[in-house]
């Protein structure tokens, strides 16, 4: 009996000490967050995430409970963690302008911010970026140079690196595209110009792109044709699907200005325009709930890729995932099911990606009964 007593106070110790491990997550309005700060003379860690972001979950599973991790930030930092779509977070995101999960804050005493990456990190990498947050040279240290004038090269691309951490791809291409103002289009093909229009620049609409689209010869000589086809249709793409606005929970189409973008692709003989319209097309309908035309659209998908079995069954598992989430139509529902069916049939699909189909395929016709990885 005492043997047992032992064992059960021994896992009740390691449970205990495994808690206290890791970073401690610390609870409060952000007003009291700062105070607290201000009163430890800490900065403060903000972990920004959503109940249905994977890979915020493993970032709280993997990499904030490790024991270096923890040791660090907990000498550093005041941390809390904010769901962005409930209570203050729901104004924080705004404030903050977080738009990807997870987006990772990091602040001074005083509440302003002074770095942020986003996407799931290593502890490593998690630790490196948290020293680099209190170094001086972070991402606020670069905003601020680049906005008091500093443009020498070798700031432009550490800026870039920063920018990129951060996940504000449109910032950088900005940055991108005003810096090549200053030198000669001619010299856009070399390869550290190259390398960050490839990187940054994803507006169709850029004279960058345009220039590329245009005289495509060098470009295409020196990094192949279809990297530069890839980069431009991407670029086309993105812009194709721009043209919305939210407005409260109701999502709202610029469907004129949409159409004055497509002729000017038109235009300017891009190609593949009717996949680019498609794609935005099934965005926009999905936002919209225009289902009559998100359906027509996945069947000409199917009957185009009917010799593609690996390629349709990981297109109709993308299209169910995603009327799984947002479409309430039972009718809408039984059809994207029949995907899954369609999916499941195909001859190269793995038994995981089979069992995983099934899931999704049940759940489409009724109650979630167990939980698709």
């Amino acid at each position: 009996m005492k043997s047992k007593l032992l064992t059960v106070l021994a896992i009740l110790v390691g449970t205990l000490t495994y808690a206290q491990e890791g970073i401690q997550f610390s609870k409060g309005s952000w007003a009291e967050i700062i105070e607290l700060a201000q009163k430890e003379q800490k900065s403060i860690f903000m972990d920004c995430y959503t109940t249905w972001c994977g890979p915020c979950k493993k970032l709280s599973k993997k990499v904030f409970p490790v024991k270096e991790v923890g040791d660090y930030f907990n000498e550093k930092f005041i941390s809390v963690k904010v769901d962005m779509e409930k209570g203050e977070g729901i104004q924080l995101k705004e404030d903050f302008s977080v738009s990807a999960f997870p987006t990772l804050l990091f602040f001074d005493s005083n509440g302003l911010e002074t770095h942020r990456i986003v996407g799931f990190k290593s502890p490593e990498r998690l630790i490196e970026e948290a020293k680099k947050s209190q170094s001086g040279k972070n991402y606020g240290y670069y905003k601020n140079k680049y906005a008091e004038g500093e443009r020498s090269i070798e700031f432009i691309y550490e800026y870039l690196k920063n920018l990129g951490s951060a996940g504000k791809l449109d910032e950088a291409g900005a940055v991108v595209e005003e810096f090549l103002k200053t030198i000669a289009p001619e010299d856009y093909y070399k390869i550290q110009y190259w390398s960050a229009i490839r990187a940054y620049i994803n507006d169709g609409n850029s004279e960058v792109i345009k220039y590329i689209h245009n005289n495509p010869k060098v470009f295409n000589a020196i990094y192949g044709t279809r990297p530069v086809e890839l980069k431009l249709y991407r670029a086309f793409s993105a812009t194709a699907k721009s043209f919305s606005t939210k407005e409260g929970d109701k999502t709202i189409v610029d469907f004129e200005q949409y159409e004055a973008y497509l002729n000017m692709l038109k235009e300017m003989q891009v190609k593949d325009i009717p996949k680019i319209k498609r794609t935005a097309d099934m965005q926009y309908a999905l936002a919209t709930k225009n289902w009559e035309v998100y359906l027509q659209a996945v069947n000409d998908i199917i009957k185009e890729n009917e010799s593609k079995s690996r390629a349709i069954s990981t297109l109709l598992w993308n299209y169910a995932m995603k009327i799984n989430s947002v479409c309430d139509d039972m009718k809408v529902r039984k059809v994207a099911s029949k995907w899954c069916q369609i999916a499941m049939d195909q001859k190269t699909i793995s038994e995981k990606s089979k069992e995983n189909l099934r899931l999704l395929h049940e759940e489409l016709l009724g109650p979630k009964k167990e939980k698709i990885k």
